[in-house]
């Protein structure tokens, strides 16, 4: 018997210095296994003014070249930013697991200079429980 359709809505909250970038695979990750997606799409968006989502290799020395091209490009201007960076990045779940690729994250990219509480919706489209296919 097939799984379910799920549509559903995450909002989390991330906790931001308020310029940086924050790793938040592992929250995405969470939230896809805690909601029993197999099949489907997972997006991650936020609204916040000055904050931006993206997938990115995450080592050190690429968050600095990101940093240097969004400093040279957008200057202080976070919205900018936003344009430059984009607000949502999405990627597919292929049985039960985000695929990312191979040392792709998703990261929240902070540059409102406001720190505090960000928020971060996960939205999760397709198939949940069992995907096999029973005679």
């Amino acid at each position: 018997m097939g799984g379910e359709t799920l549509v559903k809505v995450i909002k989390v909250r991330i906790k931001s210095s308020g310029y940086g970038v924050e790793d938040i695979t592992e929250i995405v990750e969470d939230v896809v296994r805690v909601e029993g997606l197999r099949e489907g799409l997972v997006s991650v968006f936020t609204p916040e003014p000055g904050c931006s989502v993206t997938m990115i290799e995450y080592e050190p020395g690429l968050m600095k070249d990101l940093e240097r091209v969004i400093r040279e490009y957008c200057g202080a201007n976070p919205v900018l930013a936003e344009a430059l960076v984009g607000k949502f990045a999405a990627a597919p779940v292929v049985d039960g697991e985000v695929a990312l690729g191979t040392f792709k994250h998703f990261i929240l990219v902070d540059l409102s200079r406001r720190a505090g509480v960000k928020e971060v919706l996960i939205t999760l489209e397709g198939i949940h429980g069992n995907t096999e296919v029973q005679d």
